[in-house]
């Protein structure tokens, strides 16, 4: 194996691609994919690097990352040379492709135990809930009781907070190269600092805050970016807006937007004994980030599924229940659970009472505010506009004032 140290990524997808091998070439590793697609393993081997494109209103910025190459991931012999030999791994498969990679990944993990290689880490870049415990169960089916006990000491299993926005790869894209992706330019990963085994490489735009729990930066991904980002998209639809940019850069939408982002950010800061400041800055961030022409999302992919989004502890439940948790407002998290709601009941065609008994059966914790989100719901069934919805909001606040 050459000299130069390596990361080996299992997944050259949009993440894989658009993010994390950009962190490692940024960062002097030659990057290594492990992948089932030939064309973008044909292609990567074949220029030894792939176009990489950064997107914004200013433009787009053309790049390309490398060194790289890309092994097929059923030459199982070359991926355990390739983990074997890693200074650091990462994973984004897909949380429903992990258990596919694991035997592979723990026969490489397996081979640098016999060959008395360092400690590694893993990057898990999924969407997954405590993946790290999930990846531990799947590597220890693979690897012999003798030595899993051992072979796992000297593996870091970092789960991480994927916040980087990467659009589907357009037409235009894969007639540039098969391997090309364009992303946003915002390029921070938040890890779990303490799950670290041995020396982690210095990678650019890992960010490790070891006086935080990590669940903070999940938290914040999900009750912040996730939450906004779907909530605008609700909003742009009854707007009929086919863009998240179009939509966000609309007042009407973007103030209430901001304001439960506001809302589950002060909701964060008590939880987690975080400067309200820091957060505010991101949610502001945030927004300014939806409005990314160049990135071309749209409100229908945003927006889609409903039912996983409207599930207890995601985005809209979740912000809402630690709100309720913190004593913190919970004026516009109430609306955005409305508006949330509200696409979930015309998707499953119900009325708004059968709605409501659906929330307090889920969400216990939404009863004393059942009474307003029945009335945002009504307004919504009327097709009344944001700033209808904001003025039922300034109304509850007077009459909460006046008692």
């Amino acid at each position: 194996m050459p000299d130069v140290a390596t990361g080996v990524i299992f997944g050259a997808g949009s993440v894989g691609r658009g993010f994390i091998g950009q962190l490692f070439a940024e960062s002097r590793l030659e990057v290594v994919f492990v992948d089932v697609v030939p064309q973008i393993i044909d292609g990567i081997n074949r220029d030894g690097c792939y176009p990489h494109l950064t997107v914004s209103n200013a433009g787009r910025i053309k790049t390309s990352v490398g060194p790289a190459r890309a092994i097929n991931s059923e030459d199982i012999q070359q991926v355990i040379e390739a983990v074997s030999h890693a200074d650091i791994l990462a994973t984004a498969v897909g949380a429903g492709a992990l258990a596919k990679i694991a035997e592979p990944l723990a026969r490489g993990l397996a081979r640098r135990h016999e060959i008395n290689r360092l400690p590694v880490n893993i990057l898990l870049c999924e969407n997954l809930h405590a993946a790290a415990t999930y990846m531990k169960d799947q590597l220890s089916l693979h690897l012999e009781d003798s030595i899993c006990d051992q072979v796992l000491e000297r593996v870091g299993l970092l789960e991480t907070s994927i916040g980087r926005m990467i659009p589907v790869p357009s037409a235009e894209l894969h007639a540039i190269h098969p391997a090309a992706v364009s992303v946003e330019p915002y390029k921070y990963l938040p890890f779990d600092v303490a799950a670290v085994k041995g020396t982690l490489p210095k990678i650019t735009g890992l960010i490790g805050d070891p006086t935080v729990p990590f669940s903070y930066y999940t938290d914040r991904k999900l009750y912040l970016h996730n939450l906004g980002h779907c909530l605008c998209a609700y909003l742009g639809e009854l707007n009929r807006d086919t863009y998240i940019a179009d939509a966000i850069n609309q007042p009407a939408i973007r103030n209430p937007v901001r304001s439960a982002m506001l809302e589950s950010a002060v909701a964060l800061a008590v939880k987690y004994g975080r400067p309200i400041g820091g957060l505010i800055d991101h949610a502001d961030n945030l927004l300014a980030r939806f409005g990314n022409h160049g990135l071309r999302d749209t409100v229908e992919r945003v927006g889609r599924d409903p039912e996983r989004k409207l599930a207890p502890g995601d985005r809209f439940l979740g912000a809402y229940a630690l709100a309720v948790e913190t004593g913190t407002p919970r004026r516009y998290l109430s609306l955005a659970l409305a508006y949330g709601l509200n696409k979930l009941r015309l998707v499953k065609d119900w009325t708004v009472e059968e709605t409501i008994r659906h929330l307090v059966r889920v969400a216990p914790e939404a009863t004393a505010d059942q009474d307003t989100i029945r009335s945002y719901l009504l307004a919504l069934k009327k097709q009344a506009g944001p700033q209808e919805l904001v003025g039922l909001i300034d109304e509850e606040m007077m009459v909460a004032d006046l008692v």
